[in-house]
């Protein structure tokens, strides 16, 4: 077994990808920008948190599969089944959306709350893994016979942490490649994909329901 693995990034990949090395390493940490551990509210690194989120049927097989029980937390929390075959009314271009009888469900819930209840599953579940918060990555070494070393600071300090593996979810906001590229490992190759959708999130008052 390996001594530590250090992950960029507590979001939902950042949890998944602990989920896995926790079993393989003596010690996994998460290294996270955000604070985490306040009382549940947007973050800052989930631009997008305000929308309502939806875990759809494959993804939440998946996640059950990795973290048994986790589908009833989630419903033990407030998070909503829908089927949107039968219970969504969907607007497309072309028309209202053909509604069906399916199998197939989705559990709806906030953003907040979805990443702290799988935030705590996870912890519970791996106590060999451990979350440093409000603490911000500046740099790397990087060297082909070398393990790698990651240089944070946290509450006015600096910290360096040396892994066996390093894996890096900290998504859009990325310095990765300009890391690499900083210690001679070459231009990584970037691919823009333009899938050209957008989305928004209203609340609506229920005009029919007594104040």
């Amino acid at each position: 077994m390996k001594e530590r693995a250090v992950i960029i990034g507590g979001s939902i990949s950042g949890l998944l990808c602990a989920t896995i090395l926790s079993p393989l390493f003596k010690k996994v940490i998460i290294i996270e920008r955000d604070k985490i551990f306040d009382p549940v509210s947007p973050r800052k690194g989930t631009a997008q948190s305000f929308h309502a989120h939806l875990l759809l049927t494959r993804g939440l097989q998946g996640l059950e599969n990795l973290l048994p029980g986790f589908i009833q937390t989630l419903k033990s929390k407030g998070s909503v089944s829908t089927k949107s075959s039968e219970d969504w009314q969907t607007m497309f271009s072309k028309g209202l959306m053909f509604r069906f009888k399916s199998d197939l469900f989705s559990l709806n819930q906030s953003r907040q709350m979805l990443e702290q209840t799988l935030r705590e599953f996870v912890m519970r579940s791996y106590p060999n893994l451990e979350v440093l918060d409000d603490a911000t990555v500046f740099d790397m070494r990087l060297a082909k016979h070398h393990p790698p070393e990651v240089i944070y600071s946290r509450k006015q300090q600096t910290g360096v942490l040396e892994a066996d593996l390093l894996v890096d979810c900290s998504g859009r906001n990325t310095k990765t490649p300009m890391y690499l590229e900083k210690q001679g490992f070459g231009v990584v190759p970037r691919r823009k994909i333009y899938p050209y959708i957008g989305y928004s999130t209203r609340i609506f008052k229920n005009v029919y329901l007594e104040d």
